[in-house]
């Protein structure tokens, strides 16, 4: 899913994403009573807090820099589809989904880390950090259930991009917008956040017309 884009916005999401099952394990092996315990979960809950401050700010640099933005490519949130001359145009209304997944994320990590005996604890671990691999190094979307209680939503269209937007912003999902590249300019890299500025170039036009 962040293929092309920076290690540590990769690192952070990863933390992010995996917020509720990391943090049930700590509750679960750890002992209250002991202060290493609470050291632990300090750390994490600090570290989560770091990645979650990095996300936000490289999605609101990305999203508001020109020097991101997508030459050839805009997505359409008419109901009229379009099309460009020179470049791509992403129909929204094509079967896009907004933040998916996360039943399918939850069955395979919330309920390991839940039900899983303590002397099998590395069950989860070793999910993980399976998971962890594939978030680094694919295009497999990844649900963040954490972002998304701070208005970081994830929209996924049917033609592969993974595309964010603020919640805050959900007024601008109209008409035809440009998009900023979160990651580096590679074809492989297909993910990007949605902008307030209205493509207003000649070349788009209704794929009705002649």
């Amino acid at each position: 899913m962040l293929f092309g884009t920076k290690l540590h916005f990769r690192i952070a999401y990863f933390f992010t994403a995996f917020f509720p099952s990391i943090l049930i394990l700590l509750l679960k092996i750890g002992d209250p009573k002991k202060m290493f315990f609470w050291i632990m979960l300090i750390i994490f809950l600090f570290v989560s807090f770091i990645s979650l401050r990095c996300i936000i700010k490289e999605l609101k640099t990305r999203q508001s820099n020109s020097k991101y933005s997508s030459t050839n490519i805009v997505i359409n949130f008419d109901v009229q589809k379009k099309r460009l001359k020179h470049g791509y145009v992403i129909q929204v209304q094509n079967n896009s989904k907004v933040n998916p997944g996360f039943i399918p994320f939850a069955t395979s990590i919330l309920f390991p880390s839940i039900i899983v005996d303590n002397n099998k604890i590395y069950v989860p671990l070793i999910i993980m950090i399976f998971f962890f691999i594939i978030l680094m190094f694919s295009n497999e979307v990844f649900p963040n259930i954490f972002l998304l209680f701070f208005g970081v939503n994830l929209l996924v269209t049917s033609d592969g991009y993974k595309i964010f937007y603020f919640s805050k912003d959900k007024d601008i999902l109209t008409g035809t917008k440009i998009i900023n590249s979160i990651g580096n300019t590679g074809s492989l890299s297909m993910t990007y956040i949605i902008t307030n500025q209205e493509y207003d170039g000649k070349e788009l036009k209704n794929i009705d017309d002649d």
